[in-house]
This record gives C-alpha cells, structure tokens and sequence, in this order.
C-alpha cells in the first residue's frame, strides 16, 4: 500500500464535488472595454439562450448559450455565475470558464465566494474551490449570499439563524425570519404567527419577538406596535415608552418617520419626538429639504423645519429633483422651483423627471423635449430621448434619428435603433445589420455587417456571413472575416477562434500563436513564454507544461473516470510542485485506496 499523509476532513467533501465537474466548451465574444459595467444586459437569443450584449454599441460580450446568466451588477464584481443543462458554473466578463459547470452548485458572488451543495447540504467555496464554509445547512431556500457586514442567512431544521465568514453560528438558528442586513446594530427576528424582535450582531435578544410590527427609526429607537397600539423602544435603555395616539407609520428618511394619528399623517424624529402634528391627508419623504403633503385634496410642500414653503394648491405634484418639481393643474403637467415660481406652464399631458436641465414631456401622445429655461422642442415625436452631449435620439414612422438642443434635424430618423457615442462614434442598426455614424450622421462605417464592435487600438470587430474579422476607422478591412470567434485587440495582439481552435493573431491577421488549443485563450504571458487556455497551462507552441493546476485537473480526470493509478501519479507531481497542498495529498490518499 502506497503511505500519503492523514489531511483534514474538511477537504473529504471537496474532491467528490470537483470530480462531479464535466467539461463544457466556452466560447468568447469580443471583449469590451466596460468602463460602466452596469451598460451590460442579459439578453436572449431566440427565446431560448441567454448571453451578455453591451448596451451602448450593441456587441455581443457573451455570445447566447446558456439557460440562465447571472445579472450584471455594480462595477468591481469580476465574474458571473450561469447555468446550462442544469448545471452551475462561474464565467469571467469575457465569457472564458472560471469554474467549469457541476450538477453541485449554486453560485451568489461576493468577495469571491461560491455556494455549494453536497448531498442537499450547503457551504460555501472560493473560486480555487477552497472550503470557506462546510456544507451542512439545509438546502431548502438555501443559504443567501454574504453580505458587506459579513454575515449569511441559513436553515437548520426548519429555523433560520446567522453565520459568519468562518461558517460560525452567530445567532442561533431558532427564528421563522431573520433578516441578514442590520440597522443600527440590530436586525429584525420573527418567530410563529409573525411576531416582531430584534437582535443584535451577537445573537442576543434586544426585544422578544411579540410585536406585531417593528421598525428601527434611528437614534437608537425603534417604534412596534402590539395589538394597535404603538411604543417608543429604547434599544440602550430597552425602556419602552406607550405612544397612546399612533396608529400607524410609513417610510423614514432623512432622520423623519412618517407617523398617522386620527387619520392624519406627520412626523417623528429619530428620537420618537414629534416634529410634525399630524395634519395632513398624506405626506411624502424628503428630498432636498422639501416634504409634500396633501391637505384638503390639494398638494404643497413643507421643508424640514415644518415651515409651509408651498401652500397645498395643486391636484397632484411629485418630489423634486435638480431644484424642479412637476406639478398637476387641471389635468395638466408642469414645472415650479423650490420658491413656487411657475417655470414651465401646466400644458403636458405627461412631464419626466428634469435631468441635466431637460425633461421629457407628452402632448396628445407625442413626445417632445423641455428645458429649465422654458426653452422647447417640440412634442411631435414617437419617443424623444434626453440629450447626451448636445444630441438626442427621437423616433418617426418606427425609425430613430437625431436632433441637437435646437431641434434640428442632424441624422434623419432612418434606422432601427442608434446606440451611445463612443470616441465620436455611434452604431446603428438598420434591417439587421450593423455600421456607425459620426456626430454629423455621416455614414464612417455603413450598415452592412451582422454584428460590429467598438474600436480598440484602431480596429473594430466586425462579422459578416457569420465570420469575424476586422476593419479600420476609413471602413476598411484589416484583418479578413474568416473566424468563428474574437476578441478586442490589446497591446497589439487580438484572441481568435478558428475551426474549433484557439490561437493569438496580430493587427495584420499574421498568427503570433497557431491555433492549437481546444480550449479559448485565458491567459497569454509571452515574457514567461506561457499561455493557459481553458483550466491547463502551456508552453508557447501549444505543449502542455509541467505544472501544478494541470497535474491536478488531469488527477480530478482521471479519478473521475476511476483509473486511480494515473490519479496517484498525477497528483504525486502535483506535489512536487506543491509539496503542502492539502488537496493534492487527498487526491493521493483517494487513489490510494484503491491501489494494491
């Protein structure tokens, strides 16, 4: 018998749920440069497939090929979870495979963490499928992604408690609902029948769950209400302080809580002080300083000193916003200042939100454009967007075209759809197919490509008879369409797929690597004369090197496919490389087992 090494069982779990992985080919878009990441969208493709498209030139970033694709969050999250038949995997923003796909998983991102189940058991793993978190929670609505404050939501015999980054038990799993986001050190329980608590980030009970309602107001108070009648709930103290009058509260912000008494609405500050009599029929929240309230069936605003700046007057009125707010007079929609000051008269039958000094507005179902100023474009539009850098996009007869702030005319309304300018440059679709216009409506590039990308370092991705290829800014080819796949240029070389193949070309379409690999390129280092494609890393002419991951995917392989004296051996060289690698002594201890 072979001798290896006793490893933790903390790692026993680890392999069998790699082992479980398949291999599935991912094939790459070109790469975008995103500096507003939040401009990607899922879109699908037949109704069937999902992939990633970039919203403001229309280019394909994931070609559509999975079931399902995680939505694009907030900037800094690098990689996106997908599914396809019926498995769990994670891709980078490129659409290259991080984690191959496996029956096991199921993926919420954050710093990097993953989630899995083994054996209907939920943990949690890093991305270099290292236990963060044991897999022992029930999987039944499973456990909700960390949050920034550190803490996960799990179940445990029907009950729901919190965990640390640790996977330690930091409020005991004994509660119907638990929220995992805390307000002002607490969080809110519930237990049968939908009864109210709180608990702090300790697990010790700030308030025994028996309120009908509870809602933190700030300043270290809260109010709840048993059978209808409210409290002022001291969190330090834990006084509670019977507020006989209240019958019910609304939204808090900016320190207020709206509160009702009597069928009338005002407000409490975060010490449960009332800063507002109840008087009003309704009340809003505060936005910049000004509150709306509706009395006698008319709307006006107070500010936050309860000083009635605009007397109730107007059938409806909404918050402002840039100093401005709509307001509703005889059915009709227009703009006052912050002093009443009637800026733009009530003449629309529709009136959005000002934005940079513009705001959208509808007359007899056509769309026109209004500015602070009073300055006006006229509502004969099917739609009218609002300016971005001096143009607007507006719709005719089903077309879109542009008009500058004066209402010219600068690209007749003649395409299907006209995305963002980039670097003076829009792209526009018409009858399916793709070119770019400049700020003038100049045709740079005309519309006769099935799919075209945004310039980078000169060139532009283009496809056409379903191959890729590239052209110059004067719209013409640099590089010919013969690729199934591409990737922007960077430092003057560009990722291509080519029958099946994955190789690196240059601004010339010359191979600086032939198209040897199986897999797409993820990473190329020409200074260390290495290249790793899928999960392997290779030398420059496309032979697989001597290293550590490619001993350990080859050893996951093989005991998968249980030829367990190949695993052995594979992940003895894993270990040469590695002699401490708690995995790979498991791997050998695994394949062991099996040996003579």
């Amino acid at each position: 018998m072979k001798k290896y090494r006793q490893t933790p069982k903390i790692f026993h779990w680890l392999i069998l749920a790699i082992v479980v992985c398949f291999s599935t080919q991912v094939q790459a878009s070109p790469e975008a440069d995103y500096d507003n990441v939040t401009d990607l969208k899922v879109i699908l493709s037949g109704g069937e497939k999902n992939g990633y498209i970039l919203a403001s030139n229309g280019k394909w970033v994931i070609e559509p090929q999975y079931d399902f694709v995680q939505p694009i969050r907030e900037k800094g999250y690098r990689d996106n979870w997908i599914k396809i038949n019926g498995q769990y995997g994670y891709i980078d923003r490129t659409g290259n495979t991080v984690l191959e796909p496996t029956g096991n998983a199921n993926f919420f991102e954050d710093d990097d963490i993953v989630r899995v189940n083994l054996k209907n058991k939920w943990g949690y793993i890093d991305k270099f499928n290292k236990v963060v978190v044991e897999p022992k929670f029930d999987a039944n609505e499973g456990m909700l992604l960390y949050l920034a404050e550190g803490l996960a939501k799990v179940k445990i015999n029907g009950k729901y408690g919190l965990i640390d980054r640790n996977g330690k038990i930091v409020v005991r799993a004994e509660y119907d609902h638990i929220q995992p986001n805390f307000n002002e050190g607490l969080t809110i329980v519930t237990v049968t029948s939908s009864k109210y608590g709180f608990v702090d980030r300790t697990g010790n009970i700030v308030l025994q769950p028996q309120y009908d309602r509870a809602e933190v107001i700030g300043e270290g108070r809260s109010l709840v209400s048993l059978h209808g009648k409210w409290s002022l709930f001291n969190h330090k103290t834990s006084q509670l302080v019977t507020m006989p009058k209240l019958s019910d509260i609304g939204q808090s912000r900016e320190g207020l809580t709206q509160v009702k008494v009597n069928n009338k609405w005002g407000f409490v500050d975060g010490t449960g002080k009332m800063v507002l009599e109840p008087q009003y029929d309704e009340v809003g929240s505060v936005f910049e300083g000004l509150t709306k309230v509706k009395l006698n069936g008319r709307w006006g605003f107070i500010d936050k000193t309860n000083k009635m700046v605009i007397t109730p007057q107007y059938e409806s009125v909404r918050d402002f916003n840039e100093g401005y707010a709509q307001i509703k007079v005889n059915g009709k929609w227009g703009l006052i200042d912050k002093t009443n000051n009637m800026v733009i008269p009530p003449k629309y039958d529709e009136f959005t939100t000002v934005f940079k000094g513009w705001a959208q507005v509808q007359v007899n179902g056509k769309w026109g454009l209004v500015e602070t100023t009073g300055r006006e474009i006229e509502s004969k539009y099917e739609f009218a967007g609002l300016f971005d850098n001096g143009l607007a996009d507006v719709k005719i007869n089903g077309k879109y075209g542009l008009i500058d702030e004066a209402g010219n005319t600068i690209v007749e309304p003649k395409y299907d759809w006209i995305f963002k300018f980039q670097n003076g440059l829009a792209m526009v679709r018409v009858n399916g197919k793709f070119g770019f216009i400049d700020k003038t409506g100049t045709e740079i590039v005309k519309a006769d490509y099935d799919m075209i990308g945004y310039f980078s370092e000169g060139l532009a991705p283009v496809k056409v008879n379903g191959k890729y290829g590239f052209m110059d800014n004067t719209g013409k080819f640099a590089v010919a369409a013969r690729y199934d796949r591409v990737e922007d240029f960077n430092e003057g070389t560009a990722k291509v797929s080519l029958n099946g193949k994955y190789g690196i070309i240059d601004k010339t379409g010359n191979w600086v690597i032939q198209p040897v690999f199986d897999k797409p390129i993820t990473g190329y280092f020409p200074q260390q004369g290495i290249i790793r494609a899928g999960d392997y890393f290779y030398d420059l002419a496309g032979n697989k090197l001597d290293h550590y991951a490619n001993h350990m995917q080859d050893g996951y392989q093989a005991l998968q496919r249980k030829d367990y004296k190949a695993a052995f051996v594979l992940f003895q060289a894993a270990l040469r490389i590695n002699p401490n690698d708690q995995a790979a002594l498991y791997g050998c201890e695994q394949a062991a087992k099996f040996l003579d």
